[in-house]
């Protein structure tokens, strides 16, 4: 194998599924480990085991933010957008998936037309 040696080591397993724990997105586990998300994404493709704590963390930070959200929705003061925002942004069962499709009539295309305006050349009588 070309390059530098792997900083990957087997405990990293039980590290990982804890920080997913406590909620920590791959950025924050991955500093955990003074490594970049690339190296974390790697250590899973060559390493079996690693692949499967990261799985794991993954859904254990996911069960994480939705019990905060359970909580937060019984308390006096909760930010229910704020909350939204982390949970959308980091988890694909909580990202909206409108979409949107544009036809023309009778379902066909769309037709479009580009305006140009051409402005005359006058001749210079010099």
């Amino acid at each position: 194998m070309v390059g530098r040696p792997t900083l990957y080591q087997p405990e990293y397993c039980e590290r990982v599924i804890a920080l997913g724990k406590e909620g920590a997105s791959i950025a924050a586990m991955a500093c955990e480990f003074d490594v970049s998300r690339e190296s974390l994404y790697e250590w899973g493709r060559v390493h079996p085991e690693f692949s499967d704590a990261l799985t794991r963390a993954r859904e254990n930070a996911q069960v994480y933010w939705e019990r905060k959200g359970e909580l937060g929705i019984e308390a006096d003061k909760f930010n229910g957008g704020v909350w939204a925002k982390i949970v959308g942004c980091r988890f694909p069962d909580y990202q909206d998936r409108n979409k949107v499709e544009l036809s023309g009539a009778g379902g066909g295309p769309v037709q479009m037309a580009v305006a140009v305006n051409v402005h005359p050349v006058r001749a210079r009588n010099d």
